[in-house]
């Protein structure tokens, strides 16, 4: 494969998705900073919103592992960059499903830390939105470990 054009692209795409997971750490600075310092609207219904959050949380996982599995599995991707008669535009074809799968992937991620912003600005809660935050990680790893799977696979063919 071509390998600048490999390098160049992924560049971009760990830029982006550093960028979106960036943003988590904004949120996890407001709560541990208290920033805005919350005034809670609903705080007697924490424990609903966290299960409610955790709920919507966990969704995220299935599917980004659905996006990450098929959008971006290694058949789709050998049958874009196999069926073009220019291998050169299956590629590019290959490389827009990996950026867009990427990206997806970086949002659901960064969803679960808009969780546990939101549950800090509702209710005041300084500890269960860290649990959030951890999620986002899990997340950031999960992207990260699909990314460099699915760039040795573009670079084997």
């Amino acid at each position: 494969m071509d390998e600048p054009l490999l390098q160049r692209e992924f560049t971009k795409i760990q830029i982006l998705v550093h960028a979106i997971y960036s943003a988590v750490l904004l949120y996890a600075a407001m709560v541990h900073f208290q920033f805005p310092a919350a005034r809670p609207l609903l705080k007697e219904s924490g424990d609903l919103f966290f299960l409610v959050f955790l709920a919507a949380a966990l969704s995220t996982f299935p599917a980004a592992f659905l996006i990450g599995g098929r959008g971006m599995g290694s058949d789709r991707l050998t049958e874009k960059v196999n069926t073009q008669d220019d291998r050169e535009k299956g590629l590019s074809d290959a490389l827009a499903l990996v950026r867009s799968g990427g990206i997806v992937m970086a949002a659901l991620g960064e969803s679960c830390g808009i969780f546990g912003l939101v549950l800090y600005l509702m209710t005041g809660d300084t500890t269960r939105p860290w649990f959030f935050f951890g999620l986002s990680l899990f997340h950031y790893a999960a992207t990260r470990m699909k990314l460099r799977a699915v760039r040795a696979k573009l670079a084997d063919l």
